[in-house]
């Protein structure tokens, strides 16, 4: 049939309709358009192994355009195609129309020799990359949980194709019998095409006798059901597509049926389907779990098994590709294998098949950076996330002089105070979710870019007041989106039970530029009088660190390259510049080797697409969404009210050490070291802690920690392991904010607030380090938009707290003010702490199964 459908391009028919473009239309196809229409073009699009693809642009009467997808195939396989695409795609589009093209009609051409049939459906313009996993499997399980059989059975009314081998889909009240029976036609397909093969025929003998009614049949006794849930039947990534225009994920080229919801990600195990990255599988489980019993879940999905027990949803591949030696010539292989590639006899290979199927394949590791690779990004993602805290805390010695430089008030001058905590709480909002999909790379040297460029226009302005506030924007955009992608990176290279010891050393480096930038803002401020010096320290600053990022950050994203073996495949500006240097280096080796030929991997990867495809900015706000859940409004609770803490003491600073104690600029400077130091220490023992935490709750339940592929955090209690001993912090926060505050009040000698600053620096960093961890834990998919909601609210809460901090002040005194910021932040986080460890991990999967 392939040969009969592209001739009616090769070979164009005399009484053949052509308007502009280079595809042949029929009056039948005319005839299914709106009464009015006006075709505009047709042109070929797209490829295919057994159809003919087209594109079509129309003009309705009303003068708007609109666009078709036309598919076309010969013969008697063809109409099973077409009519079964058709039926399978209005099904599909009448649960989900969000979900797939729109389908128009089905249909035959006017003109004969040879009969050929027609589907026409929208077209949708879509890139090929593979989709986030996240929106895929939310989609797809609301497909099947909302779906509903309309005779309660499984199958369809007509026969559907995967890809042009029809499948037998008549209506069965059974899922074991309709599974037998859509089976055993498969099997039947192969004996008229290759012939008896004896090894198989015992392993399907078997499989029918003992193996089906074993894990099919158990689905469906001891008073179990399966529902008839509507899947797609062929979904591998060359069948989903993300709209170029909303970014929405749709799935085509369906062979639809009403089967079991767990048959649907059979496929995805298989390593020729780049949808088999663990993520997808884990993914669509959180939001569609499977069917008891659930200890045999993996046995009836499992890609390849032992000869005991060779059942699974994808033995349908396992028969076919048993006999094949090839993949089909043009399309991957597929569910039911085309004839193409079934018409070939086995392979005398059966004693190394049988002996390689007698184990189970290797678990897919997470993550594939070495220890050395993690230790190097440790350090380098410390040092470029340097720039948000240093720049905050960099600028509060500089305020008098900035005051008496342009001639303005205090209140002026802090208003550019409000615009750079705005642009922090905005910054993670942009850059977190565009690294979650261009990558974490591109977007540090963009941001870095940003950094360098606002901090050189503030080193050079000199006279506006309005060009001081824009600039400060600008830097603040540069510097805050680096905590984000920060966290993103941990989330791409560790597994749960080991972020602890990537995030305590970040950490540390982190908040280095919390314990200098006061330092070194006091030290130009007292002795050089003039702010111009700072900013341009910056500009070096953010230069190195650009450098740095350049030469030596490699691209983790997961939704670029996997687990990191899709950087082997990487585009060359995609690759740090030391990867580049290394490649070359290979690269000329070869070259003098006349003997070798070079070797191209076939590792799996997540980066098909272009950059400017990935590159998408989505709605800033969105990632707000997470705040109206009640496991994440918890936990962003406890990371925002102690952050807001910390901001208003540190914003407190420098009037208590001038009015009090009568310290100059760099006195108040160093004043902030103890407190840095204690950031320093928190940040190295918090990452311990979390580990240890980790193990100490998997060891109360009984729970095995999977150090390779990583741990499924939707049967681990998450959010027990990261607050255990969160009690105490808080009554050590609380005791310390109240003894600060009555010590300053009582002008105490200076040793006592500078001690109770290093305390609270330290259980500062061990609060947010904490709960943006776990924040993350929830949201696997997309971490550093997480991150970003964290920093929106956080700032948003810490803007809230400075506000107020001064009229509290006056109003109460520094005494009452601290105790009453202690009681606030210990009591609720009490109480946030005790509904988290109780129902958190309940909410937290009522969530992700919506």
């Amino acid at each position: 049939m392939s040969e009969t459908v592209h001739a009616l391009l090769n070979e164009p028919r005399p009484d053949a309709l052509f308007v502009s473009g280079d595809f042949p239309l029929d009056e039948n196809v005319l005839a299914s358009f709106p009464a009015g229409s006006k075709v505009l073009s047709a042109n070929r699009f797209g490829t295919s192994a057994w159809t003919i693809t087209a594109r079509i642009h129309t003009e309705l009467p009303d003068g708007a355009r609109m666009r078709y997808f036309l598919k076309c195939a010969t013969e008697d396989r063809g109409r099973l195609m077409m009519e079964g695409e058709f039926n399978a795609m209005s099904e599909l589009h009448k649960t989900m129309p969000d979900f797939v093209p729109k389908p128009i009609c089905w249909g035959q051409y006017r003109v004969g020799n040879p009969d050929t049939y027609y589907f026409l459906e929208e077209f949708v313009d879509m890139s090929d990359h593979v989709p986030e996993p996240n929106q895929l499997c939310s989609k797809l399980a609301k497909l099947h949980r909302e779906s509903v059989s309309p005779t309660g059975k499984f199958g369809l009314q007509v026969t559907t194709c995967n890809g042009r081998t029809p499948q037998e889909v008549s209506w069965e009240s059974s899922w074991t019998v309709f599974f037998s029976k859509l089976l055993r036609h498969v099997a039947d397909v192969d004996f008229e095409v290759n012939g008896m093969w004896e090894e198989l025929d015992i392993l399907e003998k078997r499989t029918f006798a003992q193996v089906i009614p074993r894990l099919i049949g158990i689905l469906e006794s001891d008073g179990r059901s399966v529902k008839p849930c509507l899947i797609h039947a062929d979904l591998w990534e060359g069948n989903t597509g993300t709209s170029y225009e909303t970014g929405n994920i749709y799935i085509f080229d369906s062979g639809a049926f009403y089967a079991h919801h767990e048959m649907e990600i059979g496929d995805w195990r298989c390593t020729y389907n780049k949808i088999h990255n663990k993520i997808y599988t884990r993914t669509y489980l959180r939001y569609y779990g499977p069917s008891e019993p659930k200890e045999e879940w993996d046995d009836r999905n499992r890609k390849a098994v032992r000869q005991t027990d060779p059942l699974i949803y994808g033995t349908i591949i396992l028969v076919l590709m048993a006999h094949q030696s090839t993949p089909a010539p043009v399309s991957p292989p597929r569910l039911i294998s085309p004839s193409a590639a079934i018409e070939t006899k086995p392979i005398a290979t059966t004693t190394q098949a049988n002996t390689e199927s007698q184990s189970d394949p290797a678990p897919t590791p997470y993550t594939t950076f070495t220890p050395g690779e993690k230790r190097a990004l440790t350090l380098l993602l410390g040092l470029a996330t340097i720039t948000s805290p240093l720049t905050a805390t960099i600028y509060f010695p500089l305020l008098p002089l900035l005051r008496d430089h342009f001639h303005t008030s205090a209140q002026a001058i802090n208003l550019t105070l409000t615009v750079y905590v705005i642009f922090q709480a905005l910054s993670p909002a942009i850059f977190g979710p565009l690294s979650d999909s261009v990558g974490r790379r591109p977007v540090y040297i963009l941001t870095l870019s940003l950094y360098i460029g606002g901090n050189l226009g503030l080193a050079i302005n000199k006279r506006s007041y309005g060009v001081l506030i824009a600039l400060r924007a600008v830097q603040s955009l540069g510097a805050s989106a680096a905590f984000a992608v920060s966290y993103g990176v941990v989330a791409d290279t560790c597994v749960p039970s080991e972020r602890g010891s990537m995030l305590g050393p970040v950490s540390m480096a982190l908040n280095l530029g919390a314990c200098i930038g006061p330092v070194v803002g006091g030290a130009v401020a007292y002795t050089s009088g003039s702010y111009e010096w700072v900013f341009w320290a910056l500009v070096i600053v953010g230069a190195l660190l650009l450098l740095g990022v350049g030469a030596l950050l490699p691209e983790t994203a997961r939704n670029v390259v996997g687990n990191g073996e899709g950087r082997k495949r990487q585009k060359s500006w995609e690759q740090s510049w030391y990867e580049i240097c290394k490649a070359w280096l290979q690269r000329s080796k070869l070259l003098k080797s006349p003997g070798d030929n070079e070797k191209h991997s076939e590792s799996e990867h997540l980066s098909d697409q272009t950059f400017l495809q990935r590159f998408r900015i989505r709605n800033p706000l969105a990632c707000l969404r997470i705040i109206f859940h009640l496991d994440t409004f918890l936990v962003l609770w406890m990371h925002g009210s102690f952050y807001t803490v910390d901001y208003s003491l540190v914003a407190a600073v420098p009037d208590i050490f001038k009015t009090i104690y009568h310290f100059n600029e760099l006195q108040i400077g160093l004043s902030y070291l103890p407190r840095g130091v204690g950031i320093i220490s928190g940040g190295y023992c918090v990452g311990k802690f979390m580990d240890y935490n980790y193990k100490i709750t998997a060891k109360k339940i009984g729970w095995t920690i999977d150090k390779v592929s990583g741990d499924d955090l939707t049967k681990f209690p998450i959010e027990r392991a990261r607050s255990r001993g969160t009690y105490l912090l808080l009554l050590i926060s609380t005791a310390t904010l109240l003894g600060y505050g009555w010590a300053v009040s009582r002008h105490v000698h200076v040793s006592v607030p500078l001690i109770l600053q290093f305390v609270q620096g330290f259980w500062g960093t061990c609060f947010y380090t904490t709960y943006n961890t776990l924040l993350v834990d929830v949201y696997p998919e997309s971490p550093s938009t997480a991150a970003a909601a964290a920093s929106i609210t956080r700032c948003a809460m810490a803007a809230a707290g400075l506000a107020i901090l001064q009229p509290l002040l006056d109003a109460a005194g520094r005494g009452w003010y601290f105790t009453l910021l202690g009681l606030w932040s210990g009591g609720f986080g009490a109480v946030v702490v005790l509904l988290l460890r109780r129902k958190g991990m309940q909410w937290r999967n009522e969530r992700t199964a919506e």
